[in-house]
C-alpha cells in the first residue's frame, strides 16, 4: 500500500528549498531550529521554530507554512508574539501575517521568505 503524501507535496518542496538555504548559515552556538508539523483544518504542512542563544537580544521567530486549502498557493504564517507556539497550531496573532506565494515562486521567494521570518540569512 502506497502513502499519499498529495496534502504536504508543495509544504515538502518548499521545506528542502529551506534547507538548501540554510546549509551554509552558521548558527550561534546555544541556538536551536526545530521542525515541526501544522495543520489548519485542510492544510497540513511543516512549522519551523527558531530559538536564540538564552542571552540573545533576538526572540524566538515561528512560521508555519502549508498548501493554502483554497488554492495551489504556499501560505505562510508568522508568530509575532516571540513565543513557543503551541503544537501544531498557530496562533490567532499568526492568522493576520498570512502571506500567500504562487507555486512557480514558493521554492524560490517563498522559502526566503520563510528564512526571513525566521531573522536568519540565508
Amino acid at each position: 500500500m502506497r502513502i499519499d503524501t498529495y496534502k504536504i507535496k508543495l509544504a515538502n518542496k518548499v521545506l528542502a528549498a529551506v534547507k538548501k538555504l540554510l546549509a551554509p548559515v552558521e548558527h550561534p552556538r546555544g541556538s536551536s531550529l526545530f521542525l515541526g508539523m501544522f495543520q489548519n483544518g485542510r492544510e497540513q504542512g511543516y512549522s519551523l521554530c527558531y530559538i536564540p542563544p538564552i542571552k540573545s537580544s533576538v526572540s524566538i521567530q515561528t512560521v508555519y507554512f502549508s498548501e493554502s486549502r483554497g488554492s495551489d498557493n504556499l501560505v505562510v504564517y508568522r508568530e509575532r508574539e516571540g513565543k513557543m507556539p503551541w503544537p501544531q497550531a498557530a496562533s490567532e496573532n499568526a492568522w493576520g501575517t498570512v502571506k500567500a506565494f504562487h507555486p512557480d515562486k514558493a521554492t524560490t521567494d517563498g522559502a526566503k521568505y520563510i528564512v526571513e521570518c525566521l531573522g536568519l540569512k540565508g
